[in-house]
Formats: structure tokens, C-alpha cells, sequence
């Protein structure tokens, strides 16, 4: 790069310094010891977002992203916390860009749920052998769409689902499909 774009080309403030502790994405990397930890702060803040918004009942568009921003780094860190975070974020798309909407018993129950892991959920110094590990699916599904329906495959069982889609639900792939040609 400096034989090509010259001496100013390398701005020397942009680069850190070489730590085996570098802070990345957020979290707390240590390379030697091969860990990750979430800052105290992160949880503490996670904690609180999410204990304000329990107490309420009822959260903003804001908000409800404001709980999913802090959760995020447990959910990078704990496998097993992706699938409610989803849910979290599904509870997420109904809100209403304005006002609040009251939690439903399923958004209750998974923020209780981060609450006690960012309570006791010993979030420093993980292995990094957590996120390299990937997990076998349990089930293969093979689907496939067209303009007139769906089918599925699950070879597994011997078994397929196939679906028909009417004028409620084709959607507009046949309007759209008739413009293009036409």
C-alpha cells in the first residue's frame, strides 16, 4: 500500500496498539486465556433496561429495541438464549411505531428469563470453543415454491406437506409474474 498509494497513505493514529485483551464487538476478548466476557456495565445496563420495562408492563417501539441491543451480547454468548431473543424480537414487529403495547405472558416470561441469566448467568470468561462449536440439525426439511404453491420434504419421516395457494395468499406472485411477461 505504500509503494503504491505513497507515505501519507498510512494514518498511524487509526491503528491500536497490540493487546492479548482487545475489546471487539463489545465484549471482552482475552487471547491467551482463549475467553470472552460481556462487560459489567453491558449487563448491568441489560439488567436494568429489562427490569424497567418488567415493572411497567408495557413498552415502545424504542424500548422493546433498546432491551434487544443490550440482550444481544448474550445472545452471541449463549446459544441456547437465541430463540427467545427471536421471540423477544417477533413481540417487537407488533408494536405500534407510536404509543406502547402492553408485554404479552410470552414476552414476559423470556425477559424473566434474561433476567436471571444476566443475574446468574456467570457471563465472563467463556471458552471460545462455545462459538465454534456448531450444532447438527435434528431435522432436515427441503422446500421448494412456485407460482402456484408450496411443497415441503422431510425425507426423514417419508413425508411431504403441500399447499395450493389461492387468491388470498399467492402473494402477487402471479400479478407481478403477469406484468413482467405482458
Amino acid at each position: 500500500m505504500l509503494a503504491v498509494l505513497g507515505p501519507r497513505s498510512i494514518n498511524e493514529a487509526k491503528f491500536s496498539k497490540w493487546s492479548s485483551e482487545p475489546i471487539a464487538m463489545g465484549l471482552l476478548w482475552n487471547t491467551s486465556t482463549r475467553t470472552v466476557s460481556i462487560p459489567i456495565e453491558k449487563i448491568a445496563k441489560a439488567s436494568d433496561r429489562v427490569r424497567s420495562m418488567l415493572e411497567r408492563g408495557k413498552a415502545s417501539k424504542t424500548e422493546v429495541f433498546k432491551v434487544l441491543g443490550s440482550l444481544r451480547y448474550v445472545a452471541i454468548c449463549f446459544r441456547t438464549a437465541k430463540p427467545f431473543y427471536q421471540r423477544l424480537q417477533l413481540q417487537c414487529t407488533g408494536v405500534p411505531r407510536f404509543g406502547s403495547v402492553r408485554l404479552s405472558k410470552g414476552s414476559r416470561d423470556y425477559s424473566l428469563w434474561f433476567q436471571q441469566i444476566l443475574r446468574h448467568g456467570h457471563l465472563a470468561e467463556l471458552p471460545l470453543s462455545i462459538f465454534g462449536e456448531t450444532v447438527n440439525p435434528n431435522v432436515e426439511l427441503y422446500m421448494d415454491a412456485s407460482s402456484v404453491g408450496l411443497a415441503i420434504l422431510d425425507p426423514a419421516s417419508n413425508e411431504f406437506i403441500r399447499m395450493k395457494f389461492d387468491d388470498g395468499n399467492d402473494f402477487g406472485v402471479l400479478r407481478k409474474r403477469r406484468r413482467v411477461f405482458n
